[in-house]
């Protein structure tokens, strides 16, 4: 008997809050433990920004995830960093601001969907 595995998707709406502008491009990764903080996660972009809130919608198995958001407001195409490596960017992590690891910002997708909201952090 062949047995199939069908791969069940499930919504995950991303609430992106405090965006400070409409310039640059704001780049959104939905990523695994084995993607988190890889140059290699698959980011999709958004060209054109909406100041304020923005509302984005996926489609993803069933697992544990993280989100990070970059707001490349220079439009420079890199993550700008100070010399102490703190973030010249605006940017947003999947978390309550408990750490950086993978499992302080992680949350799981059940097949029911999962509504995550971040808020963007810009330097003063």
């Amino acid at each position: 008997m062949l047995m199939t595995t069908l791969l069940m998707l499930a919504p995950l709406t991303v609430v992106v809050e405090d965006v400070r502008s409409d310039k640059g491009d704001i780049y959104i990764s939905v990523q695994t433990s084995d993607e988190y903080m890889q140059s290699s996660s698959s980011a999709g972009s958004m060209e054109d920004p909406e100041k304020g809130t923005m509302t984005l919608e996926y489609e993803v198995p069933e697992g544990t995830y993280a989100i990070s958001v970059w707001h490349d407001e220079d439009g420079n195409g890199e993550f700008d960093r100070q010399e102490n490596g703190m973030p010249l960017d605006g940017w947003a992590l999947s978390s309550d601001g408990s750490g950086w690891q993978f499992d302080d910002v992680s949350f799981k997708v059940s097949r029911r969907g999962k509504t995550v909201t971040v808020e963007m952090e810009y330097p003063e």
